[in-house]
């Protein structure tokens, strides 16, 4: 490591006098890049006064699981609401995950998935049975490799994030359905990154890209932009998932979600379908953000419009990178190996619709000095 950097280091962190320490020291505004809630809705008051006023009606939540109580009507409500965001004809809602492939997939079976797909979905792919093949990160070449490799199976299913979280980059769904097509592939997309986030109206990565008629199912988590609550979704076909309600042990063993927040739930998804106001402001926010990183000399990852990831490629730089941040109360998230490639270390910043331009103005202040000190540009 540059030994003029650490130097710097040195100086900035360890003196009780420098002007970081003092900064925090002095309940300095806190400006959080780490956090999902990219509309800003877990903060509105509005809706916190409206999940109030439904706990007082409903209790904190019911007691007992889905099967053994039944669905009250807001689950119900609810899980209609996301079949009509999505388009899908049937939703099964959950309060923990794990219950997507077991009961659909055996060993007769291969699921494909992209490198960086979350682990909200290859924690479930490991409950399975099925063959697995991954291709190289939104490669599809590889992915039609991988698809002519697994024809001898039954059935293929390519899952994938709508929005990978890492780097915040959008899925070529537009080619992943044609390929599909090709090679008689079902697809499913993962929207817990991009539901609320892109698309016109809200709706997703496949809605972006224009092929959400061609997804067979969707999945996602309410802890994102939808308000940041917990549980998720399970969107498609109807005799899916009326199977998957019939065998998919979390849904079966846990107990519902609490009626206040599923009520709280469909208030977000309306907010997001009627108002473009947020989602476009976090969208500007975002280029904004990136504009001026690369205009002060930063090497960017490709991405959408709601993170932004700087390549440090350092461990050890990047992680004196994130502490010297922090103390400026500035919370952004490193990525080191293993969970990217030794020599791939990067930033990630999630931007926030709620964020001004003196804001994010200070935030880039910060990054770009410690950037130079640091010799990234």
């Amino acid at each position: 490591m540059n030994n003029r950097f650490k130097e710097y280091i040195k100086q900035r962190l360890q003196s009780e006098d420098n002007e970081i320490q003092n900064s925090f020291n002095h309940n300095i505004q806190h400006l959080n890049f780490c956090s999902s809630d990219y509309l800003s809705l877990s903060k509105s008051s509005e809706i916190a006064n409206r999940t109030k006023s439904l706990m007082e009606q409903y209790g904190l939540g019911y007691t007992s699981m889905f099967y053994g109580s039944g669905e009250h009507a807001v689950h119900s409500d609810l899980a209609q609401t996301i079949s009509n965001f999505f388009g899908t004809e049937e939703t099964l809602i959950y309060a923990a995950d794990g219950s997507l492939f077991e009961p659909l997939f055996d060993q007769e079976d291969a699921i494909i998935t992209d490198e960086l797909t979350h682990i909200n979905l290859t924690g479930n792919i490991r409950f399975c049975n099925a063959a697995r093949y991954t291709y190289k990160h939104s490669n599809m070449r590889d992915l039609e490799n991988q698809l002519m490799l697994s024809q001898a199976q039954r059935f293929r299913i390519i899952a994938t994030d709508g929005l990978f979280a890492v780097d915040g980059d959008i899925a070529k769904l537009d080619e992943i359905c044609t390929l599909a097509e090709r090679y008689n592939a079902l697809v499913l997309v993962d929207e817990s990154h991009s539901a609320g986030v892109i698309g016109h109206n809200g709706k997703g990565a496949a809605e972006h890209c224009n092929v959400m008629e061609k997804i067979d199912l969707f999945t996602g988590t309410f802890d994102k932009a939808l308000g940041g609550t917990t549980g998720g979704y399970i969107s498609g076909d109807r005799s899916v998932i009326e199977f998957l309600r019939k065998k998919a042990q979390p849904y079966l063993l846990l107990n519902t979600l609490p009626p206040a927040q599923c009520c709280t739930t469909i208030a977000v998804i309306k907010h997001i379908e009627q108002n473009r106001e947020s989602r476009e402001a976090l969208w500007e926010n975002c280029a904004y953000f990136r504009e001026q990183l690369r205009n002060a000399g930063f090497k960017l990852k490709q991405s959408g419009p709601a993170i932004c990831t700087i390549m440090t490629f350092d461990t050890m730089l990047t992680r004196a990178l994130i502490s010297l941040l922090e103390h400026e109360g500035i919370y952004a998230r490193a990525f080191c190996h293993p969970i990217v490639p030794k020599g791939q270390a990067r930033i990630r910043f999630q931007l926030s619709s709620q964020y001004t331009r003196k804001e994010l103005d200070r935030a880039l202040l910060s990054i770009i000095e410690h950037g130079r000190a640091a010799g990234i540009i």
